[in-house]
Formats: structure tokens, sequence, C-alpha cells
């Protein structure tokens, strides 16, 4: 008995078990019959009958694997709460008795789709909790209203809520605490109420001397009353606010002298210096530099140069003259001939005298040295200079027709050359009667040729 398997394919990369369309699929056939080969004995065969039947399901699929109790329609009174569908339980906490209830909803439905009775419910929640944030109440409360309110004169009002905290974590009213008060709050609510209570002291003043009956002054003589003064008008109440100043406002706004302790010292004595300058000296903290600036600042208590430098007190010399070719060591000290490189100026490497043994040859640049000094200096040729008598005209016209028997300076100039004067041709924009270019040539004649010669000597 035989089966193809169609999933074992000849083509592609071995080990690949990815997806390959059906062209590339070969079928094979292979051998699924079962032989039995040598009869167990009867002991071997009680235990295998005796022992368990293995279970062929994967572990995902015995442990997430769909169950009746998993459908609401099954089951509509057990998950009602689910809202229908298959939900796939853990065996794991079905067999722990379930002990935490099984919700059947996802955080998309409860954030999203239920967003506004999720909303509802934090704000019900949040109702006769003591704010931490100045006017939160107010601010609630004008929500729930629908209209906009201003914040009473009592700055107790906008602070803190009617409710109060018990020691149980849970307000007056019953509700539990959402939150915990907070550093902020805790300092805001004494500020408030100080400032609410100056202001309502001169809100009642200001009310008393409205109220009070005028009194007329009459003269003394008898004559007519003299008019009373006008009526001093109420003290406005502004809004609470925050009355709390900063502490660099505290430390730097102002007179810096003002918030000296008293016998601090005299204007002129005091240089208002932190003490980190003389305890951190060399310090970036100690150095006096451009405010703002938090880059690099040289510290050593040893290198004068790096301390002058990090305090500033004068300006940096310019170190431009020092690195101009008049301030530069461009000479060789007996080295390499025509060597223009950095050499020192001074120090223990440094020298004009060669070695007892030359150049060394242990290293490469050292070998190539010993190789260029090995047979000295070579003396200078003048074969191929210019000569200054004849002009600068001889280099076109040496070597080309040996009456001087001048050695050609190279093939390849008499080639630029050439190439050059296809354009600008020689002897060009003299008068006429003058040397003349040939016509026999489309670029005229060659400036070396013997018909150019001669017409040069006509």
């Amino acid at each position: 008995m035989a089966e193809v398997d169609t999933c074992m394919a000849l083509l592609g990369i071995p080990g690949y078990k990815g997806f390959q369309p059906g062209f590339a699929r070969t079928p094979v056939p292979i051998k699924i019959g079962r032989h039995l080969g040598r009869q167990p004995d009867a002991e071997t065969r009680l235990a295998a009958e005796a022992a368990p039947p293995r279970d062929s399901l994967s572990e995902h699929r015995a442990a997430y694997t769909l169950s009746a109790s998993a459908s609401r329609a099954a089951h509509p009174g057990g998950l009602a709460s689910a809202g229908g569908g298959y939900w796939f339980e853990e065996r794991s906490r079905v067999a722990a008795g379930r002990r935490q209830p099984f919700l059947g909803t996802t955080t998309y439905r409860a954030e999203l789709l239920q967003g506004p009775a999720t909303a509802a419910r934090q704000l019900a929640a949040s109702q006769h909790v003591p704010a931490t944030l100045v006017g939160y109440s107010v601010a609630r409360a004008a929500a729930a209203c629908g209209g906009t309110l201003r914040a009473a004169l009592s700055g107790t009002a906008g602070v803190a809520s009617t409710g109060a905290l018990d020691g149980s974590g849970t307000t007056a009213a019953g509700r539990p605490l959402v939150g915990y008060r907070t550093t902020y709050g805790s300092a805001n609510v004494p500020i408030a109420e100080s400032a609410a209570a100056r202001l309502a002291s001169a809100s009642a003043s200001a009310s008393a001397e409205a109220a009070a009956p005028r009194r007329a002054a009459t003269a003394p003589d008898g004559g007519a009353a003299a008019a009373a003064p006008p009526p001093r008008r109420a003290a406005s109440a502004p809004r609470p606010r925050f009355e709390g100043a900063s502490s660099y406002a505290r430390d730097f706004v102002g007179d810096p002298m003002a918030h000296l302790p008293p016998g601090g010292g005299a204007r002129d004595a005091v240089t208002l210096g932190a003490t980190t300058g003389e305890l951190g000296a060399g310090t970036t903290r100690a150095c006096f530099h451009v405010p703002g600036y938090t880059g690099f600042v040289p510290a050593s208590l040893a290198n004068a140069t790096a301390r002058a430098q990090g305090a500033g007190a004068a300006p940096r010399a310019d170190a431009r003259p020092s690195l101009l070719l008049l301030a530069l060591d461009q000479f060789d000290r007996g080295r390499l001939p025509g060597y223009t490189g950095y050499k020192p100026r001074g120090g223990p490497g440094a020298t004009a005298e060669q070695p007892a043994g030359g150049p060394t040859s242990e290293t490469t640049q050292g070998f190539l040295n010993s190789q260029l000094l090995r047979r000295g200096p070579q003396p200078h040729s003048p074969a191929h200079c210019i000569n200054s008598r004849a002009g600068l005209m001889s280099f076109f016209s040496s070597g080309t027709n040996g009456a001087r028997g001048e050695p050609s300076i190279s093939d390849n100039g008499l080639s630029d050359a050439q190439r050059f004067f296809v354009r600008l041709r020689p002897l060009e924009g003299r008068m006429k009667g003058g040397a003349a270019a040939s016509r026999t040539t489309a670029s005229g004649a060659r400036f070396d040729s013997v018909l150019a010669k001669a017409g040069a000597r006509r």
C-alpha cells in the first residue's frame, strides 16, 4: 500500500519549507504500510495494552480547543457578558475553578466604542474628592452646569472641595479616593486661604465705610453746610492667584546687595564671587567664561598657560604668525636632498649630522633613503636647460636640423607645440612683407620646417 505525499518537492532550496508553486512540486510515493516484524512476547503485549493511549493532539490544540461552554449560543445564561461569538479560555484557569471572572471584552470596545460611558463613570467617581490643583473643582462645576463660571472671592472654594479625607482612604461622602494629594496642592492651599482672608477683610472694611451715614459739616457762623467728601470706593477684590515667588526672583532679581545679611561687609569690599572660585581653582566652575558657554575650559593646577586661558582675563595670542612660512623650519637637515617636509627645531632627536653608519636599512623608508644616498649627490647637468642667449624659441628649433648639434628636448614637447600653433601660428600678426605661414597644408607650415625657415630668412 502506497500513498502520494505532495508536501515533498525535489526542486528548491534544501531545507526550505515555505510556499512553492504547483509546477515546482513533484509527487513522490512513500510507503506507509505497517510491518510488524518480530512478534512481541506476552509481557510486552500486556504492557502495551495496559499503557494509556497517547494523545496525538498538540499542546496548543489541547489547551485552546473549542468547547461547548465557550459559546454564548449554547449557554446564553452563563456567558451573557461575552457579547456573543466564541471565546477561548485557558484550560489551566478552567481547572483552577475560574476564580477570576471572564470579562469577554477587548480594550478597543471598552475605550473606543464605549468611551463616553467609561469617561462618565470616571468623572462620577472623582466627585467630592479634594482637588490638588488650583481651580480644578471650579472648572468641574462649570463643565457640569454647561456654562462659564468665575471663581468666588473665597480662595478655599477654588482650591479644595467640600469632601474631607479620612484615614480609610475615602471621602466623607463615602466615595473612594481616586488620586493622592500632591505636594503642589498642599503648598498652595495655605497661600490661597491667606490671600482669600486678606481680600475678605479688605472687602468688609470697604463695605462698612460705604454704608456709614454721611454727616453734613456746618460752618461755625451758621452758614451753608460744606460739601461732603466723595465716598470712598469699595476696594476691588481680584481673583485669588498664586503669590509665591520663585527662588530665582528671590536671589537674583533686584539689587544683589539687598539680599546679603546685615553686617556682611561694605559694598566696595564685596566681590559677589562664588566660594567655588576658591575651592575649585583650575576647574570649569571657577573660570570666568562667556555666559551660556558650555564648551571645553582647560583645568590645570600646574600649567600657567592653561589657567590663564581658562580665566579669560586677557585675549589669547594669535597663533597665525607662528604658522607662516617664515616661522616654519622648511629646510632639510642632511637627511634627504630636497626634502622640505616637517623637521623638528630642537630637542634630543634633532641633528644635522648623519649617523656613523649612514641611514638605516631596516625599514622600507630607511632602505629607500640608503639607496638614494648610496652614490652621493649627483652633479647637475645643464643638457636640458634653455639657452638664455639663444632665446626661448631655441626650444622649438633645437635638434631638428643637426646644424648646431643640440640634443632634442622631447618628442612629446614638440607634439604639444605643434598642436598649440594650429590655432595660434608663429610670427602671426606682423606687417606685410614679413614671414607668413605657407598655404601648402591645412594648418600652415611647421614651425621647424625648412620652408618656414626659408620664409623667415626672406
